[in-house]
Formats: C-alpha cells, structure tokens, sequence
C-alpha cells in the first residue's frame, strides 16, 4: 500500500532492537510508531539544548539583561 510518509532503513543494535520491542509491547504499539516518538523527542531535546546555549551566551555577552514579561511579548505577538 503506498504512503506518504518517506520510509527509513535503520540498523538496531542487538540491545537497542530488544529495548524498543520491550517498550513496544508494553506500550502495544508498533516499534516505527514508538521509534519516531523516541526521535521527535530527541529532536525536541536538541532544540531545548541549542537555545539554553544561545541564551548562556548572550547572559554571559551582558550580564545585565533587561528582562521582558511574559504576557508583554506574547501580548504583541497576538
């Protein structure tokens, strides 16, 4: 049946193969669906990563930032 969703040949590793069967089987979902769960959160992970990295870098370029509410930024962007 055609997709299209592009599909993706990945080799697991003994370990990682078992682990992902095992969560799986107790998530009674299909190992692709709990793959790409398993990716989208590792790609959310990274996102988070590189912009405490952007923000430690600006901190640290002024030590003395003014700070913007929260309600003025998103009050504008609405």
């Amino acid at each position: 049946m055609p997709t299209i969703k592009r599909r993706l040949n990945v080799t697991l590793s003994p370990k990682l193969e078992k682990a992902i069967e095992q969560i799986a089987e107790q998530e009674s979902m299909s190992q692709s669906t709990i793959l790409v769960q398993l990716a989208e959160e590792a790609l959310e992970y990274n996102e988070d990563y590189i912009l405490s990295e952007i923000v430690e870098r600006r901190i640290a370029e002024n030590p003395n930032p003014t700070f913007i509410s929260h309600e003025k930024v998103w009050g504008k962007a609405i």
